[in-house]
Formats: C-alpha cells, sequence, structure tokens
C-alpha cells in the first residue's frame, strides 16, 4: 500500500518520490513538505544559504589570461565559507634588447602591442624568440573561514574561468570544509 507522507492519503494511483525518499501524492503536499524540511533545518541551525559571488575584475573570452589582471579579482562567500581570487606575480616580458612590457609597454615595446589573448602567441619562452617571458603573474584561489582563518591555498591557475570555476567548486565541496574546520 502506498500512502502520502505529508497527508496521510492511503492507495494512492499516482504519487511522487521526492529526492529525500518521501512520497507524496500532489503538487500541493509536495510544497507543504518542503516547507517542513526547511522549518526543521532552520530549527535545527542548518542552513540553505545562497552562494554570493563579487565580482571586481570582470573576465571575457578575448581576456582569459592572467596578464590582464592584478590584485583582487572576486569574491564568493556562502554562510560561513569565504574564497578569494587574486592575481599575483610579477609580469616582466623581454626582446634581445631588455624589458619591453611589465604592465605597461617599455623600451621597445611590442610590435602592434597587446590587447588579446591572442596577442599572447607573439610572446615565447625562449631566449631566442623575439619576445620571451622572463615573468608572468597568475590567479591564486585562497579558501577562509569568514573568521579570518586561512585554510587553503587553492593552487595556482591562468586563466580567469578556471579560476572562478575552480573557486565555485571548492566552495561548494562540503567534504573540503567538514575536514577543515
Amino acid at each position: 500500500m502506498v500512502y502520502c507522507e505529508n497527508c496521510g492519503q492511503e492507495d494512492l494511483d499516482t504519487w511522487e518520490e521526492l529526492p529525500d525518499g518521501t512520497i507524496v501524492c500532489s503538487e500541493k503536499c509536495k510544497n507543504e513538505w518542503a516547507e517542513v524540511i526547511k522549518a526543521n533545518r532552520k530549527e535545527s541551525g542548518v542552513m540553505e544559504n545562497k552562494m554570493e559571488i563579487e565580482i571586481y575584475q570582470s573576465g571575457d573570452k578575448e581576456h582569459q589570461d592572467s596578464i590582464w589582471y592584478n590584485g583582487d579579482v572576486a569574491k564568493l562567500s556562502q554562510g560561513d565559507r569565504m574564497v578569494t581570487i587574486v592575481a599575483v606575480g610579477e609580469i616582466r616580458i623581454h626582446d634581445k634588447d631588455g624589458l619591453v612590457y611589465d604592465g605597461k609597454m617599455r623600451n621597445n615595446g611590442i610590435d602592434g602591442g597587446l590587447e588579446t589573448d591572442k596577442d599572447l602567441k607573439k610572446i615565447g619562452n625562449d631566449y631566442e624568440d623575439k619576445y620571451h617571458w622572463e615573468n608572468n603573474n597568475w590567479f591564486e584561489i585562497i579558501a577562509v573561514i569568514k573568521d579570518g582563518k586561512q585554510l587553503f591555498d587553492g593552487g595556482i591557475y591562468h586563466e580567469y574561468d578556471s579560476a572562478i570555476d575552480n573557486a565555485k567548486q571548492i566552495l561548494n565541496d562540503d567534504g573540503y570544509w567538514g575536514k577543515r574546520k
């Protein structure tokens, strides 16, 4: 015999099983059951917090590389969890004569300038290349509990979207946070 766990109606011809295994007979009972669960969570101290995202420096498809960013990039928070994304590190691009870019064009500059990620293909990793990286910056993810205790240096990322996506994953990883409190 199947019965609705919300209203108690028995011998149901149609019903819905909710993700928690509860059987309900109607949309009305489904909504009422959701309110009961929400109230029970609130009483027990379990709150359903929404993720809040503050973007300090916006990214786009043409500016994914960390070279375009400096300092605080974003803060993601949920309940007592907070994850920050920061662009750190020194940028130095050289040609055969020395420094040509460190956030600003210097000396000989770079032919055609630097406007988008596509322009970064001009820069190689070898001293024989017309332009080469001496130093580059990166994104770091830092996880903290809102009391200020730093829990985690979440790694190094070189692309904006990757840093944002990984910060979201860290923020939502209950297992990670449970092990570190």
